[in-house]
């Protein structure tokens, strides 16, 4: 065995332990840890003592579970009565009693309560003095601080930009600009570009024109009726004058034919435009305007009840895929409890001296579970008292 530590440990805390052996082997320690060192087909209390034995100091993980376990107990003494360096590493807040105060009294702790890794370095401590540092290890999935040439580089990109912009011929004066070569440049290609924003605008301020437009159509042609209905009544007035003066030249024969002839040709002149005035603008207005509003309206019902129905839709996936992982995790949590429930009725079995009844439920959690190390601790256990 070439190794210089050795881990003693509840099984209830192996997590925090394997994060011990880890750091510590990344460091140069090797560990000696179960069920991970343990020989299959060897006795593992003789390969455990073999391996207090062999090492330089024992790393004591302490924890109300621990402070209950039967072999952290001997495996401590069995350091102790070797004059091993004996490291007490507290996750939890413990007080000693009996065995435990006797052999750790004199023994200065290591408090690792609130953060734990924080303190691995202390265990290099302990086994070397000075040789630990204490740099937190970088958790997993954490991406490497930028250098600062790259934040520099970036930075003098940015104000290069920036000056770009501000330096850029848009922002001249009109008068001092340079003429337009007509070549294609890489410039002209941005400007055009550029320009391109502000067509969306034309755009709107032309159908604002022709709302406008469409208004002062109906104002015109409110103002042609008035016109027309004026028109009517000079047309009138003219009528009169010539009735008039046809009774007062009545004397004159020759004259009458020629007035009466005058007042005709001025009320057929004045009614012709009257007519096609009026007709022109009515006709436009009624067949555009209802039409296109009617469409309109259409097109926005159907989008918005088809963009109801995708919503609806959407959440009936969402609501089906809660329920499916609600019952998953309802299954995995009874799944486990179960095999809680199992291990707990064959470690009674254990304490009651029924080895082979024991012996039979802990092989069938390890089919369940083969990598749990208390159930291969336990078969081993039962398989040396058959």
């Amino acid at each position: 065995m070439n190794h210089q530590v050795f881990i003693s440990y509840s099984s209830k805390d192996a997590a925090i332990a394997n994060q011990i052996v880890e750091y510590l082997e990344n460091n140069g320690y090797k560990c000696w840890i179960a069920p991970r060192n343990i020989t299959s087909g060897h006795d593992y209390t003789d390969m455990i003592n073999d391996a207090i034995m062999a090492c330089r100091a024992v790393v004591v993980v302490m924890s109300r579970k621990a402070l209950q376990s039967q072999w952290v107990k001997k495996e401590l003494a069995t350091a102790t009565s070797n004059n091993k360096i004996i490291i007490p590493f507290r996750i939890e807040q413990v007080e000693l009693s009996g065995g435990f105060l006797f052999m750790l009294n004199n023994v200065q702790w290591i408090d690792a309560t609130s953060k734990p890794t924080s303190m691995f370095p202390d265990i290099i401590n302990g086994i070397d003095p000075g040789k630990g540092v204490k740099v937190e290890p970088e958790a997993k999935g954490e991406g490497k601080k930028a250098p600062i040439g790259i934040i520099a580089a970036a930075a003098a990109a940015l104000v290069i930009i920036l000056a770009l912009l501000i330096w850029h011929p848009w922002n001249r004066n009109p008068k001092e600009a340079e003429p337009v070569d007509p070549t294609p440049t890489p410039e002209r290609i941005i400007d055009t570009v550029v320009v391109e924003v502000p067509v969306e605008k034309k755009d709107k301020s032309k159908n604002d024109k022709d709302k406008n437009k469409a208004k002062e159509d109906t104002k015109k042609t409110a103002a042609d009726k008035a016109k027309q209905e004026e028109q009517k009544t000079s047309t009138e007035t003219p009528k009169q004058e010539t009735t008039a003066t046809t009774t007062k030249t009545s004397t004159n024969p020759v004259q009458q034919p020629a007035v009466i002839r005058s007042s005709t040709t001025t009320t057929q002149t004045t009614s012709t435009p009257q007519t096609t005035a009026t007709t022109t603008p009515k006709s436009s207005e009624a067949t555009t305007t209802p039409k296109t509003t009617e469409t309109d309206n259409a097109k926005a019902m159907a989008e918005a009840k088809k963009k109801a129905e995708e919503e609806k839709r959407k959440a009936e996936e969402a609501k089906l895929k809660a329920q499916q992982a609600q019952q998953a995790q309802a299954q995995q949590q009874a799944e486990e409890q179960a095999y809680q429930n199992s291990k707990k009725a064959a470690i009674a079995l254990y304490n009651q001296g029924k080895y082979e009844q024991a012996l039979l439920k802990f092989q069938k959690l390890r089919e369940q579970r083969p990598n749990d190390s208390s159930v291969k601790l336990y078969i081993q256990k039962c398989q040396n008292n058959l």
